[in-house]
């Protein structure tokens, strides 16, 4: 299931203990180290819910982020802006 659902990472569950949590959306017992924090919107209206499981996640379409540092930051850039220039 892992392989279709970008949220599930690549932990391996099977023999270890897991904090458990509750899903804000669906509310299914869920891995707490799954779930991510979102700020859902809808028109003027949005609500932060701190808990939301994978397969929500995948269900609402949400695409994968990533915090980068400043250096991993300023290197993508340099590789944006040669790839353009090489165009």
């Amino acid at each position: 299931m892992s392989e279709t659902n970008p949220f599930y990472g690549d932990m391996d569950h099977s023999m270890i203990t897991q904090d458990m949590g509750v899903c804000d959306i669906c509310g299914r017992n869920c891995l707490r180290a799954l779930c991510q924090q979102v700020t859902v919107v809808y028109g003027t209206q949005s609500k932060i819910a701190s808990s939301v499981c994978a397969e929500c996640m995948n269900r609402m379409q949400f695409k994968p982020q990533r915090v980068l540092d400043e250096d991993q930051y300023q290197r993508l850039m340099d590789t944006l802006t040669i790839a353009k220039e090489e165009r």
